[in-house]
């Protein structure tokens, strides 16, 4: 109507005053503003952002199909430890299992490589070497992001019509096959707006 193009006009010409009066605002000082966003150090952290929220978001998104499933499970044992699990790790604040994968040497000093309860011993690798900061970064924020990840994709899965499932049983698909190629690609729809959204908050979680 006239109206709301009248009404578009108005905020269309009150953001573009806007931007204007900001881009000559000299007490912003844009050229000194732009030698530090440009500059090595920034790049590096943005890189390492990048780097680390994407390792952690596919760690969550794998470990969270498998959580979906055993949330599912029939059995009851089964279904109870993975809602443990997602209650756990949904419970605990990030910066608390930050600090302890980052810390994990103080309890799990060495892996030992060797065959159990036999007492040979090929070696043994020191925590922290394997543990690196980023390593204990992209776990912790992974393992957070798998409980997130697990209800989301839980409830994808079950926002498919249970007669999809039963068409392609009648058709002597099996579980997997049918998981696979019918009720995933569907599921997606539902996943997607989430998983843009969890890759946002995993992004911010990195500062920590």
């Amino acid at each position: 109507s006239r109206a709301d193009v009248m009404i578009g006009g108005v905020a269309v010409v009150i953001v573009a005053f806007a931007i204007y009066g900001l881009l000559n605002n000299k007490n912003f000082k844009w050229s000194v503003f732009l030698d530090f966003v440009v500059s090595a150090p920034i790049l590096r952290g943005l890189g390492v952002t990048l780097e680390l929220s994407a390792v952690a978001l596919v760690m969550g998104l794998v470990l969270g199909t498998f959580v979906a499933l055993g949330r599912m499970s029939k059995n009851v044992v089964i279904a109870n430890i993975f809602a443990f699990y997602v209650w756990l790790l949904r419970g605990l604040p990030a910066i608390v299992q930050l600090l302890f994968w980052g810390n994990i040497g103080l309890f799990i000093p060495a892996f030992v490589l060797g065959v159990p309860f036999t007492g040979i011993v090929f070696g043994q690798v020191k925590a922290s070497q394997w543990i690196t900061p980023f390593v204990a970064s992209f776990v912790g924020l992974g393992l957070a992001e798998s409980a997130y990840m697990g209800e989301i994709i839980r409830g994808g899965i079950q926002s498919i019509d249970t007669g999809q499932h039963e068409a392609a049983a009648a058709l002597g698909m099996r579980k997997v096959r049918i998981l696979r190629r019918i009720i995933l690609p569907q599921a997606m729809r539902a996943i997607l707006p989430s998983l843009g959204n969890q890759f946002s908050n995993i992004i911010k979680a990195s500062a920590l």
